[in-house]
């Protein structure tokens, strides 16, 4: 089987994603608790993916995989296609999705994490979310006002055609950048202190793009990604090596094939691509 498809996006896993995809096969684990469904290219997916190692590595005093919190089954699923067992769990054939057993499933990357977030652990305290309600209140707050801006700006940016299109929303682009680095925490190196949180799981995939995609296709390098002084780029290091984001990312090969149909705007894409061309919101 080729591990892409005929138009381009890649169907299968590669780099450190690979191996913890492997690691993590259906016929590696026994009796899962949950049925992890993702497609490699999705960034919605790694974010989910990316909660799902938070607590499958442990607290960050305790990174070992042997002591497993949540063993989960990954499943590779191309969306496109929209194969049964997908829309089983998710009728509009979107992903991520689960199979939480005795015949419960979810799927939407926010309600996942939600769900994974309100999961009681052996060890304690769940590190997805704060138990105070205030500092949860206000840990969601900031992640629903970032991603909000930083997510539609960053696919209108990336499937502009017209060069001055294309400086308005790298402009747009930017100033989202800007607005989130001058909420993070001053210490860091996370958004909200010395630990990877909610905040820094809704960004980090399309950070991780930033190289492959953005900069591939539309040059994008302002100060805020490149000065080495800026806070933002402090955070930016501390993502790209944290474990649960590395055990999650793929080669860079694979996230500039697979956003070439964005970058070239082709019609019908995804129902992501189809909403920012529509001026909807995000599915």
């Amino acid at each position: 089987m080729s591990s892409r498809s005929a138009t381009g996006y890649h169907l299968e896993t590669t780099g450190q994603a690979a191996r913890t995809a492997a690691e993590h096969a259906v016929d590696k684990v026994t009796d899962p608790s949950i049925e992890f469904m993702g497609a490699c290219f999705c960034p919605f997916v790694q974010r989910a993916w990316i909660a799902l190692e938070v607590l499958n590595q442990g607290l960050p005093d305790d990174q070992s995989r042997k002591a497993s919190k949540v063993d989960y089954a990954y499943v590779e699923i191309d969306p496109y296609k929209k194969p049964k067992e997908l829309l089983e769990v998710s009728p509009k054939g979107l992903v991520p999705a689960a199979r939480l057993g005795q015949g419960r499933s979810l799927h939407d990357s926010l309600i996942l994490m939600h769900y994974l977030a309100s999961l009681p652990l052996s060890t304690g305290e769940n590190p997805l979310l704060p138990k105070d309600p205030y500092e949860r209140a206000r840990v969601l707050l900031a992640g629903q006002r970032h991603a909000e801006t930083i997510t539609p700006a960053f696919y209108r940016y990336l499937q502009a055609q017209e060069a001055e299109k294309q400086v308005e929303h790298g402009k747009e682009f930017t100033e989202a950048l800007e607005a989130f680095e001058k909420d993070m925490n001053e210490d860091g190196p996370f958004f909200f202190g010395k630990d990877l949180g909610w905040v820094d799981i809704l960004i980090a995939p399309w950070a991780i793009r930033f190289g492959p995609v953005l900069e591939h296709y539309r040059q994008f390098s302002p100060p805020v990604i490149s000065d080495k002084s800026r806070r933002f780029v402090k955070w930016l290091d501390a993502i790209k090596s944290h474990p649960a984001v590395t055990a999650t990312t793929s080669t860079d090969e694979l996230y500039t094939d697979s956003y070439h149909r964005y970058a070239k705007n082709i019609p019908n894409l995804s129902q992501v691509a189809d909403a920012i061309n529509s001026g909807k919101a995000l599915p």
